[in-house]
């Protein structure tokens, strides 16, 4: 149940996407998971085994990292499940957004893997979720909520000191909403007092 969290560990993840024929990845992805991170794993999902091979790209998962650390991770998780898709033959588009936080820092991936390939012999059995590229919103602000008859984040993000991450902008206003690239990082945590957020991508 999302978000994945092991006792001991600093990280915790959440999952937005799906892994096409991710049955078939399984035995390949338990060769690049530590066995004290495979001990811990009690489902089937491709969202808590995404989990498990990120933390065994750390070298200590049950220390703080830096934000170059985890995304190094994460460029190495999404790296060794693109190669394990292209060793099984898996082209089919699978999203893969990622929500990450050590309670310090927060990390908003939007990536997908072979966006735009599927199978055409059957178009009707074409998923409507496969056809879009899956979406990533933050708003920064001081205060979220209920102003001027709607609910919207104010302050402003020249002093924000919050970050609201979504799938889609949960506001009828989106003006204050931008959308995180696609093979986009986002990454934000507290400096000074506010809340500092940067845009990476994905590299592998």
């Amino acid at each position: 149940m999302h978000p994945f969290w092991y006792a001991g560990c600093k990280l915790a993840l959440a999952h937005n996407g799906d892994l096409h024929r991710f049955d078939e990845m399984r035995d390949d992805l338990r060769l690049h998971i530590r066995p004290e991170i495979a001990q811990h794993i009690s489902g089937s999902t491709d969202s808590e085994w995404i989990y498990a091979v990120l933390l065994s790209q750390l070298a200590d998962p049950g220390a703080f990292q830096s934000s170059d650390q985890i995304r190094r991770a994460v460029d190495k998780t999404l790296a060794i499940i693109a190669r394990v898709r292209d060793a099984r033959g898996i082209d089919t588009a699978s999203s893969a957004n990622l929500f990450i936080s050590d309670g310090r820092q927060i990390f908003a991936v939007r990536f997908c893997c072979d966006f735009g390939c599927y199978p055409t012999h059957d178009p009707t059995r074409i998923h409507e979720a496969n056809l879009n590229y899956l979406s990533l919103w933050y708003t920064s602000g001081q205060e979220y909520g209920f102003y001027d008859d709607e609910w919207q984040m104010v302050g402003g993000a020249a002093a924000a000191d919050s970050v609201m991450v979504a799938s889609e902008p949960l506001t009828s206003d989106v003006a204050k909403w931008l959308e995180v690239p696609e093979y986009g990082i986002l990454h934000t945590e507290r400096a000074n007092g506010h809340a500092v957020t940067e845009i990476h991508y994905v590299d592998f």
